[in-house]
């Protein structure tokens, strides 16, 4: 009769599901690794050491960025860079926007600014700059911002005389 103790017992290896008979020393480790996987783990760890300044950077990388939000007023915008398209995802509504890299009293931020479907839309404005200029990036506005968070209205000083070529201002805009 046995007393169970020095028996071995069949096991599955938790990596490759291989059935191995397990020695009775080995009957309480958890998990069990079949003699192959053991070696392959065990190897793996010496070779395989995480590189802590690589994987530091990788997560400095998708840090927040630093936007932009224009309050009522007047901005000195420096452009750092050019558009870039982009859009704005809420739920399913998707609204297409481009943004920008840009410096304003020292401080580097990320503008985005929603497409618009006119010449006096922020981007319609921003779009007729850039054309006459043929470059945003570093060029300077000046972005005149009214109103409160539910209705602002912005102006871009430098786009005045070219919105006005075509087409009179706006009473709007002249009172800004």
């Amino acid at each position: 009769m046995s007393d169970g103790f020095n028996e071995c017992k069949k096991s599955t290896c938790f990596i490759c599901g291989e059935y191995v008979e397990l020695h009775p020393e080995q009957i309480n480790i958890s998990p069990f690794y079949c003699e192959d996987c053991d070696i392959l783990l065990n190897n793996s760890l010496e070779v395989n050491k995480m590189d802590y300044k690589v994987e530091y950077e990788k997560i400095k990388a998708f840090e927040p960025k630093k936007y932009f939000k224009a309050n009522a007023g007047r901005h000195a915008i420096t452009f750092l860079s050019e558009a870039v398209e982009t859009e704005f995802k809420d739920g399913n509504d998707v609204t297409p926007q481009v943004e920008f890299k840009i410096r304003i009293d020292d401080e580097s931020y990320n503008w985005t600014v929603p497409v618009g479907q006119s010449f006096k839309s922020l981007y319609g404005q921003l779009m007729t700059v850039a054309k006459e200029w043929e470059t945003l990036k570093d060029r300077s506005i000046t972005l005149l911002v009214t109103g409160d968070n539910t209705t602002k209205s912005y102006v871009v000083l430098e786009a005045l005389t070219y919105l006005q070529e075509k087409a009179p201002v706006s009473n709007a805009l002249k009172g800004v």
